[in-house]
């Protein structure tokens, strides 16, 4: 207790108070090495621009790397989703589906990144054709027989006229089948 007597503390008061008073009395003596805040403020200046080049080149590679799954899905998109295949290319890839992983292109969805060129299975344009359905091409089937060859619709050479009250009863449509084959009205 005698050495703390020496060194300025009071051992019967609060001891933290009175470690925090000494410090804060040591600091204002305290002045700061002005060549050493100099040179910090140069460091710190130096790694904000090495950050900031850093981060940039980060962005421009990620950015021509993107660039480069675009242009790979252009070329695939027009076959499958003919006109819209430009705006959903640009609404895909605002919305994170388009994406490049180990440097190939290719749609992230749920977590699941799906290359745009497979050998088997689904690829990244199938799992677009089931993200939007109502833009992709479906390819149409032809009709069923020529219409020449349908019941009813053979040229109204073979067909009896009808006459005019018969002709008001059908309905429309029957009415439109009749003309289109040719059907006469006595």
């Amino acid at each position: 207790t005698e050495k703390m007597k020496k060194v300025g503390f009071d051992p019967d008061a609060d001891f933290e108070e009175q470690i925090s008073a000494k410090l804060e009395e040591g600091k204002k003596g305290l002045k700061p090495a002005s060549e050493l805040e100099a040179l910090m403020k140069k460091v710190d200046k130096l790694s904000n621009e090495l950050n900031g080049w850093k981060s940039q080149a980060e962005k421009s590679s990620a950015e021509a790397e993107m660039a480069k799954a675009r242009a790979a899905f252009a070329n695939k998109l027009t076959d499958h989703f003919g006109k819209a295949s430009d705006i959903l290319l640009d609404y895909a890839t605002m919305k994170g589906i388009i994406a490049v992983k180990d440097g190939i292109p290719g749609v992230t969805v749920d977590d699941d990144f799906v290359p745009l060129a497979v050998e088997k299975g689904p690829g990244a344009i199938d799992v677009l054709k089931k993200l939007y359905p109502q833009f992709a091409i479906t390819k149409q089937q032809t009709g069923g027989k020529d219409v020449s060859t349908r019941p009813g619709t053979n040229s109204g050479d073979n067909r009896e006229p009808i006459s005019m009250e018969e002709f008001e009863k059908m309905p429309h449509a029957s009415k439109q089948e009749f003309v289109k084959s040719g059907g006469k009205i006595a």
